[in-house]
Protein backbone atom coordinates (compact mmCIF):
# COMPACT_ATOMS: atom_id res chain seq x y z
CA UNK A 1 0.00 0.00 0.00
CA UNK A 2 1.28 3.48 -0.85
CA UNK A 3 1.84 5.71 2.17
CA UNK A 4 1.49 9.09 0.45
CA UNK A 5 2.47 11.26 3.48
CA UNK A 6 5.63 9.21 4.07
CA UNK A 7 6.57 9.33 0.39
CA UNK A 8 5.99 13.09 0.20
CA UNK A 9 8.05 13.60 3.34
CA UNK A 10 10.95 11.51 2.02
CA UNK A 11 10.89 13.29 -1.35
CA UNK A 12 11.14 16.62 0.47
CA UNK A 13 14.00 15.37 2.65
CA UNK A 14 15.86 14.23 -0.49
CA UNK A 15 15.37 17.69 -2.01
CA UNK A 16 16.68 19.36 1.12
CA UNK A 17 19.65 16.97 1.38
CA UNK A 18 20.64 17.32 -2.28
CA UNK A 19 20.40 21.12 -2.16
CA UNK A 20 22.52 21.39 0.99
CA UNK A 21 19.63 22.84 3.01
CA UNK A 22 19.98 20.11 5.66
CA UNK A 23 22.81 17.97 6.96
CA UNK A 24 23.13 14.22 6.68
CA UNK A 25 22.12 13.93 10.35
CA UNK A 26 19.04 16.12 9.78
CA UNK A 27 18.12 13.82 6.89
CA UNK A 28 18.43 10.66 8.96
CA UNK A 29 16.54 12.09 11.92
CA UNK A 30 13.81 13.62 9.76
CA UNK A 31 13.00 10.61 7.62
CA UNK A 32 9.50 9.44 8.28
CA UNK A 33 9.06 5.70 8.62
CA UNK A 34 6.22 3.71 7.09
CA UNK A 35 4.87 0.39 8.28
CA UNK A 36 2.64 -0.05 5.24
CA UNK A 37 4.93 1.09 2.38
CA UNK A 38 8.22 -0.83 2.18
CA UNK A 39 9.41 1.40 -0.68
CA UNK A 40 9.90 4.30 1.74
CA UNK A 41 12.40 2.36 3.83
CA UNK A 42 14.20 0.82 0.86
CA UNK A 43 14.68 4.10 -0.96
CA UNK A 44 15.77 5.95 2.18
CA UNK A 45 18.27 3.27 3.18
CA UNK A 46 19.55 1.96 -0.13
CA UNK A 47 19.56 5.12 -2.20
CA UNK A 48 20.45 7.92 0.19
CA UNK A 49 23.05 6.28 2.38
CA UNK A 50 25.75 5.83 -0.28
CA UNK A 51 25.72 9.57 -1.06
CA UNK A 52 27.10 10.73 2.24
CA UNK A 53 29.54 9.78 4.96
CA UNK A 54 27.87 9.14 8.31
CA UNK A 55 31.01 9.55 10.42
CA UNK A 56 30.57 13.32 10.68
CA UNK A 57 27.76 15.81 10.28
CA UNK A 58 27.93 17.72 7.01
CA UNK A 59 25.98 19.09 4.07
CA UNK A 60 26.32 17.77 0.54
CA UNK A 61 28.62 20.56 -0.61
CA UNK A 62 32.34 21.23 -0.92
CA UNK A 63 34.21 18.00 -0.08
CA UNK A 64 30.91 16.12 0.28
CA UNK A 65 29.26 17.39 -2.91
CA UNK A 66 27.32 14.93 -5.03
CA UNK A 67 29.31 13.48 -7.90
CA UNK A 68 28.11 13.65 -11.49
CA UNK A 69 25.04 11.51 -11.94
CA UNK A 70 24.22 11.21 -8.24
CA UNK A 71 21.97 14.25 -8.32
CA UNK A 72 20.12 12.66 -11.21
CA UNK A 73 19.64 9.47 -9.17
CA UNK A 74 18.14 11.45 -6.31
CA UNK A 75 15.90 13.36 -8.74
CA UNK A 76 14.62 10.07 -10.14
CA UNK A 77 13.91 8.85 -6.61
CA UNK A 78 11.97 12.04 -5.85
CA UNK A 79 9.89 11.63 -9.01
CA UNK A 80 9.18 8.01 -8.15
CA UNK A 81 8.13 8.95 -4.63
CA UNK A 82 5.70 11.51 -6.06
CA UNK A 83 4.14 8.81 -8.29
CA UNK A 84 1.70 6.05 -7.44
CA UNK A 85 4.00 3.27 -8.61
Amino acid sequence: MIDRPARESLAEKFRQLASGAITNIDFEEGCRRSKSDPVVHEIAECLAWPYYDDTSEHRLDDDHALLDGHGKDLAHAMLFLKSDF
